[in-house]
């Protein structure tokens, strides 16, 4: 199913409630307005089945430097500035930071929070840089397949498996 406007409810679009196994939603923030955040994960919850998943991913629009080189003179720098400025008049480009407490505040329990730097930009050559590469890619890598054994075996297996991708 298509919904092209999440800040309309989610029972527009046609999805049951307590029907999905895994509801995952990623990278929706730019198109969810700040007031409809607690709503449209209170929305996720109820689609649920009972003992259901709720996965959210989202960015934090920030850009920062390790190295010290990102001056607010730098083109980047100007940019994120000025691209967190637009989202801020009726997005939250923080809303990542606050995925916990909105899973909290629709009921959901056992709930889990992980945070990744992810490097933009040149990245050093030598060791340090590759280690960082590898290390980075084998935690996200890591985590994915965790989740993804743990549904295996917290169902059983004849049983189908409703997931909702948004």
């Amino acid at each position: 199913m298509l919904l092209s406007d999440l800040n309309e409810s989610l029972r527009r679009g046609g999805f049951s409630l307590n029907h999905y196994d895994l509801i995952h939603s990623r990278c929706v923030s730019p198109g969810i307005k700040k007031e409809r955040w607690r709503r449209y994960v209170a929305e996720l919850a109820a689609l649920l089945r009972r003992d259901g998943w709720v996965q959210l991913v989202e960015y934090y629009y920030i850009i920062q430097s390790d190295s010290g080189r990102l001056t607010d003179q730098h083109a980047l720098q100007q940019w994120g500035t000025v691209y967190r400025a637009a989202m801020e008049r009726e997005r939250d480009p923080r809303v990542g930071r606050n995925l916990r407490g909105l899973l909290r505040d629709a009921n959901l329990r056992d709930i889990h929070e992980r945070t990744y730097n992810i490097p933009i930009g040149g990245w050093s050559s030598g060791k340090c840089g590759n280690l960082c590469v590898v290390c980075f890619l084998s935690d996200l890598l890591r985590d994915q397949m965790e989740s993804f054994v743990a549904r295996l075996y917290c169902k059983p297996p004849a049983k189908r498996v409703k997931t909702l991708h948004l």
